[in-house]
């Protein structure tokens, strides 16, 4: 069961490009049987620096370094995401414990048809119980149907295999591979292997 609440109208606009607006995505609310997903808010703060001060999470999410407290960075960091229609927690409805947050971005590159990014992480000690594929099943749902966007993207380094498997097990199709996308503390220059879920 998915409820989902958006204010009236579309977060695109012709041509393709993507243009979220806090009026559109700012009441996006989606419950499924185990999650709700949610916006961001600044009380979020203690749990969502838990999902980040572990180093592997960060490099599997962009290879930078993890957080290590609520310092001055990290402060700005989540006000400026509390404030940000497009930043989204996945909670776990029997306990109501943040476990993940995802984040909407509009495409790097233009589409011809109504397109949106997403991007998704787990916490550590949430993983392989199926919230990804819960929360993202849920959430294209939304951006297909009620919101009207043809294509959603998204992106998984070359490297990291689980990640590309799950894109795979919710019927993403690989675009293909944008070489050197990032210089990565670990990996070195890394490539970026590029998915589309289309309605």
């Amino acid at each position: 069961v998915c409820r989902f609440i958006c204010k009236a109208g579309r977060t695109y606009v012709t041509g393709g490009e993507v243009a979220i607006q806090p009026e559109n995505l700012g009441a996006l609310h989606i419950d499924t049987q185990r999650l709700t997903i949610r916006r961001l808010r600044y009380e979020d703060a203690d749990a969502y620096l838990d999902i980040f001060t572990d180093q592997q999470t960060c490099d599997d999410d962009g290879g930078y370094e993890a957080f290590t407290g609520r310092d001055e960075k990290f402060e700005r960091l989540i006000r400026e995401f509390s404030e940000d229609p497009t930043r989204y927690v996945i909670i776990l409805r029997e306990t109501g414990r943040l476990i993940g947050v995802i984040h909407l971005m509009p495409p790097l590159t233009m589409r011809a048809v109504p397109s949106i990014e997403i991007g998704y992480c787990i916490h550590r000690d949430d993983r392989r119980r199926g919230y990804a594929f819960e929360a993202v099943t849920a959430l294209l749902d939304v951006l297909h149907g009620e919101l009207g966007f043809k294509l959603v993207l998204a992106g998984a380094f070359a490297f990291n295999l689980p990640s590309q498997r799950l894109l795979e097990k919710l019927g993403f199709s690989r675009e293909g591979i944008t070489r050197y996308d990032t210089n990565h503390r670990i990996h070195g220059l890394t490539d970026m292997v590029n998915y589309c879920h289309e309605a």
